[in-house]
């Protein structure tokens, strides 16, 4: 009897290291399923990351176009400034007055003429 109870007491142990072997199996699966998932996961990551970075990239240069374009636009003056003739600030030399022209002797008619021009 000592014996057949030894024998189920071998049986039970062998079904409890079964059950954990295969309770560790099991734990291990999820792991690696867990483990697959967030690499896969982390390269979907990476891969709108880089997808960003181009569209950011791509933005940035339209950006610097526009600026670049609104510089030359300012520089350019428009139809009404190109019409308006240009005023400058300050005020010019005041040129003297000829002197007036009578007799024809003094001034010379050409000298006068030269003047007035």
């Amino acid at each position: 009897m000592v014996m057949l109870n030894e024998i189920r007491q071998e049986r039970d142990d062998f079904r409890e290291v079964a059950t954990r072997y295969h309770t560790a199996v099991m734990e291990k699966d999820l792991a690696m399923n867990d483990l697959f998932q967030a690499h896969r996961m982390t390269e979907e990551a990476n891969q709108l990351a880089r997808d960003f970075q181009k569209d950011m990239t791509s933005l940035q240069r339209k950006v610097n176009n526009l600026d670049l374009q609104s510089m030359k636009d300012s520089r350019l003056p428009s139809i009404e400034e190109e019409r308006t003739p240009r005023r400058s600030k300050e005020k010019s030399v005041k040129v003297p007055d000829p002197p007036l022209f009578i007799d024809g002797i003094d001034p010379t008619w050409d000298d006068w003429s030269s003047r007035i021009e």
